[in-house]
């Protein structure tokens, strides 16, 4: 009984620590991202949205919420820029 309470304890203690690493983790990742501002080219936020498109399609196809005709269909993406900050938005249009 005592080996599998040691065992349990050690179990419990390589969470937390793999808890705390990785709250360590995301707080630097964070305060590194509020620090740097990078400028993305256009085609990397095209690519993106086709690459998120193509999961929700195929997500909703698995899902039988959609059918395959359904699947005919068009992802644009339209970026803006004001005050040197991109937006983009994808819009989702049937043909």
């Amino acid at each position: 009984m005592d080996a599998v309470r040691a065992a349990l304890v050690a179990e419990v203690e390589k969470e937390t620590e793999r808890a705390t690493n990785a709250k360590i983790h995301t707080a630097i990742t964070e305060q590194l991202a509020d620090m740097v501002t990078v400028d993305l080219p256009e085609s990397l936020v095209q690519d993106q949205g086709r690459q998120n498109y193509s999961v929700q399609m195929l997500e909703l196809l698995s899902a039988g919420q959609i059918t395959q005709d359904v699947l005919q269909v068009r992802a644009y993406t339209l970026c803006s820029s004001s005050n040197m900050e991109p937006t983009c938005y994808v819009v989702w249009r049937a043909r």
